[in-house]
């Protein structure tokens, strides 16, 4: 999970990748002649923005885009 208290959502599911290398659909067992990296993508998320102190004010919203891991894929 990634947490962001900042950030609405503040938690968001991230992808991680399990193993170093890649499983083969074969036999079953990790190949390690390939790598697995993870999937990024812009995920749209609304930034609170509150004025530091000693400067008062109330917090605004800010439309934006993160970028998440949201999978793994295998690469040579």
């Amino acid at each position: 999970i990634n947490h962001d208290p900042s950030r609405i959502p503040a938690d968001l599911p991230e992808a991680r990748c399990l193993c170093l290398g890649c499983v083969n659909p074969f036999t079953m067992q990790e190949d390690r002649s390939m790598v697995s990296v993870p999937v990024f993508s812009q995920v749209p998320v609304r930034r609170r923005l509150c004025p530091l102190p000693p400067r008062p004010g109330p917090c605004r919203q800010r439309a934006v885009m993160e970028t998440i891991a949201v999978g793994c894929t295998c690469i040579f």
